[in-house]
Parts: structure tokens; sequence; C-alpha cells
């Protein structure tokens, strides 16, 4: 069987799983053995993990890279004379010299 037709089972198959079918029940209506087609779909799943990792590799992006462009969280510095601070994200430096909140002193009464 070719890799095409074998690719097109895998196909079908995992469209009826997305639309709830057992991938078992699909393969019975497709005249597929269920082993096999699983098999097809690992290599083929392992395949394609192969390809993106050896192009990320000769791309030079395997390895982290550093966040680039604006924060996408605005802190009170970057925004202070455009809002209120209570809309600001918390840094560092105010997130531990607030003080407690009110809820953190709530006593449970009887």
């Amino acid at each position: 069987m070719g890799a095409s037709v074998k690719a097109g089972i895998c196909g079908l198959v995992g469209h009826a799983v997305v639309r709830g079918w057992p991938a078992r029940a699909a393969c019975r209506v497709l005249d597929a053995d269920d082993t096999r087609v699983a098999r097809w779909a690992a290599r083929r799943a392992a395949g394609t993990a192969d390809r993106l990792a050896n192009y990320l590799h000769s791309t030079g992006r395997d390895q982290p890279q550093p966040p680039t462009g604006p924060a996408t969280t605005p802190t009170c510095s970057s925004i202070r004379s455009a809002s209120p601070p209570t809309a600001c994200a918390p840094t560092a430096e105010s997130r531990y010299s607030k003080p407690p909140s009110p809820v953190s002193s709530f006593t449970e009464q009887d």
C-alpha cells in the first residue's frame, strides 16, 4: 500500500475521531486494521516531529530565544499617566510593598 493511501486512511480516521467516533469503529468502517492504522499514524507523527526538529535546528531556532518587541502586560511605570494605578500589572517592587488586603484579615463570625 502506498504512502498516500496510508496518509489518507490516517486522515479519515483522525477526522472521524475528532467528530466523536472511536478509532476502532472508524477503522472497521474503512475495513482497515486498527493496529496497523495506529502504527502508520505514529510513524507519520514521528516523521513530522523529526522534520520540524531538523528545520528548527537548521534555522537556529531550537534554543530558547529572548522575547522581542513590547511587553505584553504593561507595568505601572509604562502607563502611569494613561490610567489609574489600580489598572496596572503589579511589579516585583509594588507586589511586596503593599499592605495586606482586607480579605486576609477576615475572621468568621458565628
